[in-house]
């Protein structure tokens, strides 16, 4: 039998997931916000890292994952879910045990697979008009510098949360 505080974690990691399903939703309805909602949804799994801990950030990036390929009408945001929301915040996590230089050549290599993963998706699996004219060099940068800047305000966020936000929400009290 479960005790009330794993029923706490999966349930707050369930209305997480609930949480960043529909802000994704929301996102490809509005057809500009759809990139900002894949990186709050970053921001809830760095919540649910520090709060949680354990096997639950894997499990609640993966439901939202599923969930996010059978229902969100974009596929593409789907993956940039899985990759940018749900995988790199956990696995920056672990990049960071390693030591600094170390961990910024290991977050620079996981953003150039995701990066090769969204063109390769766009040019050859949803085969978009647009993207045989494309210039790849100058998106690859762009794109490196987004990711530079996305993981800094992760770093920022867990910081912000740890030493003010946490105390009052007191969501540790839960688990």
């Amino acid at each position: 039998m479960k005790t009330n505080k794993e029923i706490n974690k999966i349930t707050f990691c369930a209305l997480s997931a609930g949480i960043c399903l529909v802000m994704m939703y929301v996102g490809y309805l509005s057809g500009v916000f759809d990139l900002s909602a894949i990186f709050v949804c970053g921001l809830i799994t760095v919540v649910i890292m520090i709060e949680v801990k354990g096997m639950y950030p894997w499990l609640t990036a993966a439901v939202c994952t599923v969930l996010s390929f059978i229902m969100l009408p974009s596929k593409i945001l789907a993956f940039g879910y899985a990759a940018v929301g749900g995988l790199y915040p956990i696995l920056r996590e672990y990049a960071a045990r390693t030591g600094k230089l170390v961990s910024w050549i290991l977050k620079l290599a996981m953003a150039e697979v995701i990066i090769a993963g969204y063109i390769i998706l766009v040019k050859f699996v949803f085969i978009a008009p647009d993207a045989t004219d494309i210039r790849i060099f100058p998106l690859i940068l762009l794109a490196t510098a987004c990711f530079i800047v996305y993981d800094m305000a992760l770093e920022r966020f867990k910081l912000i949360y740890n030493l003010k936000l946490r105390d009052r929400i007191k969501l540790y009290l839960l688990f």
